[in-house]
């Protein structure tokens, strides 16, 4: 491929900040043959950012003279450490996760890079450390002396700062100057602070005989908060993965005096308009930050998507307007209180940052401010609720009906009942019956609240509804709580009730079935699996008491005698009384397991209609 290498040169000046050499760079162009151009993923980054993509573009430019790109994950240095002096870096991933991220990684780098065969290699070095015994990886140590790599300056800083420099931090960089050597590295594009590893790269090429690799370091700026560079954990960083409207908005939110270093850093806007750039900087520092963004976006998304997005930022964000495709937010009833809607609305929020939002009048309904955390809201359907400049809401109240089922009286909970559901259920039986407390928050009776507000708050969006059971004739008094969920495999209705009701004569199961019927009909749930999880839901206390004592493995295993945990007669008896209280599971006449077959001869010689074999999930 004809080309001219002095554009080459300038093209990469831009963003480079050293080269080793550049003569060598340019004979390496001039060759005949195909590059191995080398780029380092660090196994334990959860998305690349602009920053990596300044590399990604260089290495994109020789991909388009025929060179090829080989990535490099750690998938086995990330057992050993980092290169930030961190123990807690170093990590250990299941092979499932590894090849996700790897995966993941490789489709982000891929919006830069050329993936044909011939242009693009993905390589673990886990492929070599993996089979390496301990004299191996002691030849590869004692290329480089304990004075080579202490001169190191990131090393020297720790010592002279007299912080503790562990074993693991002066290996890694021996590892991964060996990887060069084991993928026969031509061309190393990293950022300055890899230098010197990548330079010991060199020097174990050269012990081994083999022609050292160039390199080319890229100039590192600031993350969005104009101090340290960019990365994800202090979410200062421009994603690969964010949305072209997150991409634009970060970049709107830099210092102004970013904006020069990103446009030559960034985006691939001509030399020749870097001056008017800076002219338009010094009259017009909104307008040079949109276009900024415009570029960035356009680079990465496409002109289109990047015209889209100012559009949008401009009628949104500078005229104020509420834009049409926002995300709605089902509620179950009208009332809220400020705190527990954002906490609802940004459920990756925590409850303090969530606080911070309120107390900072970044909160707004229907445009108002809300400011007051523990505010009682009145709100109705289609009220907008912002948070921050760029998150909307629109309100949808989706309430469950109260109604009555035989003597009983039920009606869906709400955050105001909270008192009286933990006083009819105790809090550890409560979180291990609410699936979507975390285990780590079971034991806190503030995060077992927490989650109940969720669940009251939010029934139909998490598949699962709290209702308080009354007496039709003292529809004052609390006698029980019904729970439904259909989170597990099966789905789960579980009651709690006052001891005294059904000894008072209350048909309590002809009720609690017409409510677990109405509750799933009303929140749209499968009927059909809530059906099944009601039929053990609802067992009398006998019954109850013994399924209890059998945990869901036992529960789903057979032996000889029917269901491992009950006899042959506990086992009929059940089946007895799950065809009487759910006729809705014993409709099939054919079929049906060994059991069931027995049963049904049991059942004929009692002249009873025949049983099939039950669904025992639940």
């Amino acid at each position: 491929m004809a080309f001219n290498i002095i554009d080459v040169i300038t093209s990469f000046e831009r963003t480079a900040d050293q080269f080793l050499s550049k003569e060598e760079f340019k004979r390496r162009l001039r060759s005949r043959r195909q590059q191995r151009v080398k780029f380092t993923i660090d196994i334990k980054t959860d998305d690349l950012h602009i920053g990596h993509g300044v590399n990604l573009w260089l290495i994109r430019r020789l991909q388009d003279l025929g060179h090829k790109s080989v990535i490099v994950f750690t998938d086995s240095t990330s057992h050993i450490g980092g290169t930030d002096g961190r123990l807690d870096t170093i990590v250990s991933y299941p092979e499932k996760i590894l090849e996700r991220k790897i995966r993941d990684l490789t489709k982000q780098a891929c919006m830069i890079l050329r993936s044909e065969p011939n242009l693009l290699e993905v390589r673990r070095n886990s492929e070599w450390y993996a089979s390496m015994s301990v004299q191996d990886l002691m030849k590869i140590f004692s290329l480089v002396t304990h004075a080579k790599l202490i001169s190191r300056d990131a090393f020297q800083m720790q010592i002279a700062e007299e912080k503790e420099l562990y074993i693991s931090e002066m290996l890694y960089p021996i590892l991964q100057g060996y990887d060069s050597y084991k993928i026969m590295s031509d061309i190393a594009v990293v950022g300055t602070d890899q230098l010197f590893n990548e330079s010991l790269g060199r020097m174990i090429q050269e012990k081994h005989k083999k022609k050292p690799q160039t390199l080319i370091t890229t100039r590192m700026t600031p993350g969005i908060d104009g101090k340290t560079k960019q990365s994800q954990r202090r979410d200062n960083d421009i994603s690969m993965a964010h949305t072209p409207r997150d991409k634009f908005g970060r970049v709107m939110s830099i210092p102004d005096e970013l904006i020069r270093d990103y446009f030559r850093m960034y985006t691939d806007i001509p030399n020749v308009d870097l001056s008017a750039i800076d002219t338009l900087i010094m009259t017009d520092p909104r307008e040079a930050k949109v276009r900024l963004a415009e570029a960035i976006v356009g680079r990465y998304h496409g002109e289109a998507t990047a015209a889209t997005e100012r559009m949008w930022f401009e009628d949104i964000i500078v005229r104020g307007y509420t834009p049409q495709d926002i995300p709605s937010l089902v509620l179950a009833q009208h009332e809220v209180q400020t705190l527990d809607l954002v906490v609802l609305a940004l459920p990756e929020n925590s409850r303090g940052g969530s606080r911070r939002l309120i107390t900072q009048g970044a909160v707004q309904l229907n445009g108002r401010k809300l400011r007051k955390i523990d505010q009682v809201l009145f709100l109705k359907n289609n009220d907008i609720l912002q948070v921050g400049k760029r998150q909307w809401f629109r309100i949808e109240i989706a309430t469950v009906g109260s109604f009555e089922a035989g003597t009983l009286k039920m009606r869906p909970c709400g955050p105001q009942d909270i008192q009286d559901i933990l006083a009819h259920i105790p809090t550890p039986e409560l979180a291990r019956y609410l699936l979507r407390i975390p285990a780590a928050e079971r034991g806190s009776s503030s995060g077992v609240i927490d989650s109940l507000k969720k669940i009251l708050l939010q029934p139909r969006e998490n598949r699962e509804a709290i209702f308080a059971v009354f007496s039709r004739d003292n529809p004052e008094k609390m006698i029980g709580i019904t729970h439904f969920s259909l989170q597990g495999p099966g789905g789960v209705q579980t009651s709690w009730l006052d001891q005294g009701l059904i000894e008072k004569g209350c048909s309590a199961q002809d009720a609690l079935q017409a409510l677990g019927k109405h509750a799933f009909d009303e929140l749209r749930l499968e009927v059909s699996i809530a059906k099944n999880a009601f039929a053990v839901a609802n067992l009398s206390e006998a019954l109850n008491a013994t399924l209890r004592q059998v945990d869901s493995y036992t529960l789903s295993r057979e032996d000889d005698s029917g269901m491992v945990g009950f006899t042959r007669e506990g086992w009929d008896m059940l089946q007895q009384w799950r065809r009487q209280i759910s006729p809705w599971l014993f409709t099939n006449e054919q079929g049906g397991s060994r059991h069931a077959k027995e049963f049904h001869k049991t059942q004929n010689a009692k002249k009873a209609p025949p049983l099939t074999e039950p669904d025992r999930r639940g």
